[in-house]
C-alpha cells in the first residue's frame, strides 16, 4: 500500500506542478479515507479534513507520508532514519539490519533528491500478519537520462535511452 500511495500523491503533486486542475470528489466514502488520513495523505496534498479519531505515535510500526525535496545529497538524512527504523525495529546506530537499511535508503533518496528535479514522497509500514515491512518511495520528475543531460554529467551520451541511463 505505501508505493501506491505515494505513487498517487507523486503523481498528484506533478499534475499541481503542471498547472492541471486536480478534484477530489467522494474521497471520504473511499476505504481507505482513514488509512490515507492518518499517513497524511491529504496533509501532503494542501487538504485539511477533520479527524474522527485519535492519533498515537507511529513509534516503529509505519512512517507516515515523507517529502523528499530535490537537491543536494545529504547524509544521515533523517527520512532514511526513519524507514530504517521501521524495518529494524530498532534505532540503535551499531545495529546491522539497521546501518544496512539506513544506508541503503539513504541512497535511493539521495538518488531521488539528486535526479528527480521534482518533490519525491516516501511511506512505510509493517504489516503484522504477513511480518513484512512495505516501503514505498516515488517521483514524478525529469528522470535520469534528463538529469545527466541538464546536470551535465559526464555520463551523458546522445545514444543514451531511461533505461540505459538507469543502468548506469
Amino acid at each position: 500500500i505505501p508505493a501506491a500511495v505515494v505513487a498517487t500523491l507523486s503523481q498528484l503533486n506533478r499534475w499541481v506542478a503542471d498547472h492541471r486542475r486536480v478534484v477530489l470528489i467522494d474521497y471520504a466514502d473511499n476505504n481507505a479515507f482513514r488509512y490515507l488520513q492518518r499517513m497524511d495523505f491529504f496533509e501532503r496534498i494542501g487538504v485539511t479534513l477533520n479527524e474522527d479519531f485519535s492519533r498515537r505515535e507511529s513509534g516503529n510500526a509505519f512512517v507516515p507520508i515523507q517529502e523528499i525535496p530535490p537537491g543536494s545529497a545529504t547524509l544521515n538524512d533523517e527520512v532514511a532514519n526513519r524507514l530504517a527504523a521501521c524495518v529494524a525495529e530498532t534505532e540503535d546506530p551499531f545495529d546491522d539490519l539497521y546501518r544496512l537499511c539506513q544506508y541503503s535508503l539513504g541512497e535511493l533518496i539521495a538518488n531521488c533528491r539528486q535526479h528527480s528535479g521534482a518533490t519525491g514522497f516516501t511511506s512505510a509500514q509493517y504489516a503484522e500478519k504477513k511480518n513484512m515491512v512495505r516501503i514505498g518511495v516515488a517521483d514524478s520528475g525529469q528522470g535520469i537520462l534528463s538529469s545527466f543531460f541538464t546536470g551535465g554529467s559526464p555520463h551523458y551520451r546522445e545514444d543514451l535511452t531511461d533505461e540505459s541511463a538507469l543502468a548506469l
